[in-house]
Formats: C-alpha cells, structure tokens, sequence
C-alpha cells in the first residue's frame, strides 16, 4: 500500500513552485516598458479604512494691492470631499484529497500563472477601461473626466470653466500644438494659471507614425498649408517632451491624449490606485499533518482590496477626431 502523499513537504514542493511560477509570470508581464504604461498615469494611495476620503480647501485667495487699511479685503475659503472604497477583487482553487492523490494537479501551474499575470496586468486593464468611460463618469468636481465644463473652482459655478476634452482634433502637427497652447493658457482658481507642463504624448497603434513624426523628426514638410510659418524645422523637438507612449491595447479609435505635471491640484496623477490589501494567496504549509489528514479538500484563494479611480482632470488632455 503506498504512503500518504499528503504531507507538510508536499505542500512545500508544490507551492514553492507556484511561487516560482507566479515570479516568472509578473516579470513577463512588466518586463517591456513599451507595454506596460499605467505606472505613468497613475497615483499610488493606500488605506487602512473601507473608505478614504480626500477632503482639501479650495480659495481664490492672491495677493492684491490694499489701499490703506481700512479697505482689506477678505477672501472666502471653500471645501470639497472625494471618497472612494476598495473593492474585493480575486479568484479561488478548490483541489480535492484524491486530485492530490491520484496526482491530477497539472492545472495548478497555469491557474497561477493565469492569476499572477492577471494581477499584473489588471491596473493597465482598468486604466483602459476607465479612458473608455471618461466622457460619461464622473471625477471629484462631480464633472465626467474628460469634459469641456470643468469648474474652476468645484461647486463655484461662476469661478467658470475650463476643458480638457477637444473633439475635431485628428493628430497632426497643428493640433497638437494648438492643443498644447490651449493646455497653458487654462487659469485656475484666482484667475491664475495653472502652470500645466505638458510633457507625455500617448496614443493608439494607427497614430504612432504621427506621434513620432511630430516629436522626433528634425524637420517636416510644408506647414504653411495649415496656416503655419512655412518654417521646415520641426521646433516641438524643443518642447521637452518624453517619447510617445503607444497604448497598444487602447481602442484604435484615433484618440489621443497630453499628460501634464500639475502644480497645485488635489492629486498630481489622472488616475488613483488606492490599496488597502495587496494581492495575497493563502498557504497550507503551516498545518501540521493531524490538521492535513482532516482535510478532504484544499482552496487556494487568491484575492486583494484595491480600486482604482479617476484622479486629476487636469493631469490628461484627451483629442478625438
């Protein structure tokens, strides 16, 4: 009669190479920058709570020239809240006493593998999900994401309005610059400029010879037909930008997208990543073998609490044709 393979050490072997496996897989996954992109577009939170809110003061406060002391003028400060939950995301493995037995396990390395890849690539997978949903949902200024109505001062509907959504606006070389123009000119609260930096070009694979074109060639064809100076040196190579981040896996629709680093907003990213549980498996190494020989079946649960959400409208300017 053979021996229990149920043991503590067969436990050992067998996990030890989901590890390995899982190892592998992530790095696969995050191995090619060029693929992997939503690091870049995304603020890292974390919570101790089931639910973070973000709350900051918003004024139009500037200094001003007072006449004497009697004419002071006083400004009015003003509040705002943003919320959000992390939720239960996961997936789970039952093996039974006789698939360990009867050695009917082979599974187990592409259920890790297909976990631990999905792991790594699920904040990418959202990033694109939540681009696709930013003209209907919602971010703090309780505007959609990409809108043309943002307030300038959230709840203040006559501090006006700022966009940060162009339509009728293919990739070219005149778009993009005027994009870039309308990008600096955008006042924030006071009346003051926002002093956006626009710096990261992304778009999706039917525009990457565009985007390259327009920040790497030395010199371009005849722009006067765009109405522009006739000049053939191609000066946006001067305007400090990073290389063109193509998003494979976004929709080819032909939109594209300017990222700015933002001076004065509530958060510096236009996506938030908020963490109260990183992604965890459970073990049965621990159990001694009185507590194995009870257990007729084994479940590895493979779960993490995170969400991810919209962050700063102001942090990424979307271009549709």
């Amino acid at each position: 009669m053979s021996g229990n393979i149920i043991t503590p050490a067969y436990f050992v072997t067998m996990e030890s190479n989901m590890q390995a496996i899982a190892v592998d897989r992530w790095v696969d996954i995050l191995s090619d920058p060029q693929r992997i992109y939503w690091d870049t577009l995304t603020e890292e939170k974390t919570t101790a709570t089931r639910e973070e809110i973000w709350q900051w003061q918003i004024n139009q406060a500037k200094l001003r020239r007072q006449v004497d002391q009697g004419q002071r003028r006083y400004d009015d400060l003003y509040s705002w809240a943003w919320a959000m939950s992390p939720d239960d995301i996961g997936d789970n493995l039952l093996l039974k006493e006789k698939d360990i037995e009867d050695n009917r396990v082979d599974h187990v390395g592409q259920w890790i593998s297909d976990v631990s890849g999905s792991w790594a690539y699920w904040p990418q997978e959202t990033v694109v999900q939540l681009l696709g949903v930013g003209e209907t949902d919602l971010c703090y200024d309780g505007e959609p994401f990409f809108s043309t109505t943002h307030p300038i001062v959230p709840g203040i509907a006559s501090s006006g309005v700022a966009s940060n959504l162009f339509t009728g606006k293919p990739l070219t070389f005149g778009n993009f610059t005027d994009g870039i123009a309308a990008i600096q000119n955008i006042k924030g609260p006071g009346g003051i400029n926002r002093m956006l930096k626009p710096y990261r070009l992304l778009h999706a694979n039917s525009n990457q010879k565009n985007a390259l074109e327009i920040l790497t060639a030395t010199t371009i064809g005849d722009s006067t037909a765009e109405g522009r100076s006739g000049s053939k040196t191609n000066v946006i190579r001067q305007y400090g930008f990073d290389p063109p981040q193509n998003m494979q896996d976004h929709p080819d629709d032909g939109s594209w997208y300017i990222q700015c680093k933002v001076m004065s907003a509530p958060f510096k990213m236009p996506f938030i990543r908020l963490m109260r549980k990183a992604f965890e498996l459970n073990t049965f190494v621990p159990l001694s073998q009185v507590e194995l020989n009870r257990t007729k079946t084994f479940e590895y649960q493979g779960d993490a609490r995170v969400v991810m959400g919209f962050g700063e409208w102001s942090a990424l300017f979307k271009f549709r044709p």
